[in-house]
């Protein structure tokens, strides 16, 4: 480019050199002046297409880096979203294992084993604690207490309780319940109570129809017919078990003989 610009500063001195001689008195032909001025004219016309073509490759070539450099942030920008959409399919992935590996967990808890556990911690509790702990032996825990039978119930020793609800020890009247729970009728009310009482564990499973020995020294008449009956009360739900022994709840006070 640059000898194109000295070709050209060449030329219209040469041109001005002409002038000056003309000036001075020498003569040119006109079909040399003409021939001058063309070649003139197409030197610069050259020069200026090789300055538009030199414009054009430069253009076209910051357009092919424009064009290079936003394909490659197209590229990245892909990339970076595939190593996102890659990096969420894994981390489903993993909620999904975790999610099957709950539910597997859950699968393999078994209803009755989880019935068996809670069966075992109600069991840590002995006969008083367990009646205590329920809602409707309040009257025969205040017996209980009344005819202080709390240790022997609560000690290693096993029993068999017949457990009257509150209801039942209700049927006997007001007027009965605090004669009973007097300190003077203590022996009687201690008979009354150990009469419901049979020693060692003897869950439904193991009761027999007949006679059964009870720790107040009578017996109790086991009936096995459409419902377990215990002399004339019905047992309305059995084995609690306990750590010492086991409940079952009747439907009446049952008293001995005198």
């Amino acid at each position: 480019m640059i000898k194109q610009l000295n070709l050209t500063k060449g030329l219209k001195s040469f041109v001005v050199f002409l002038g000056v001689l003309l000036a001075l008195g020498f003569s040119v032909s006109p079909a040399v002046a003409e021939k001058m001025e063309v070649e003139e004219a197409e030197t610069e016309t050259e020069v200026m297409d090789k300055e538009d073509d030199e414009m054009s490759d430069t253009m076209m070539e910051k357009e092919t880096d424009m064009d290079d450099e936003m394909s490659n942030s197209v590229e990245d920008k892909e990339t970076d979203m595939g190593e996102e959409e890659t990096s969420m399919e894994k981390e489903t992935d993993m909620n999904d294992e975790m999610s099957d590996s709950v539910e597997d967990k859950e699968t393999d808890i078994d209803p009755d084993e989880m019935s068996s556990d809670k069966e075992e911690a109600k069991a840590e509790m002995n006969l008083v604690e367990t009646a205590v702990a329920a809602d409707n032996f309040e009257i025969l825990v205040a017996a209980v207490k009344a005819a202080g039978l709390v240790e022997t119930l609560s000690g290693e020793q096993e029993f068999t309780v017949f457990a009257p609800t509150d209801e039942a020890f209700a049927a006997l009247g007001e007027e009965t319940l605090e004669e009973l729970l007097k300190p003077e009728n203590k022996d009687k009310l201690t008979a009354i109570l150990t009469y419901h009482v049979v020693p060692g564990v003897v869950t439904s499973s193991d009761l027999q129809a007949g006679k059964v020995k009870t720790v107040q020294g009578s017996d109790l008449e086991v009936d096995l017919g459409e419902a377990v009956m215990v002399d004339d009360a019905t047992v309305v739900k059995a084995d609690i078990m306990t750590s010492n022994g086991v409940i079952h709840v009747i439907d009446k006070v049952i008293l001995p003989a005198e």
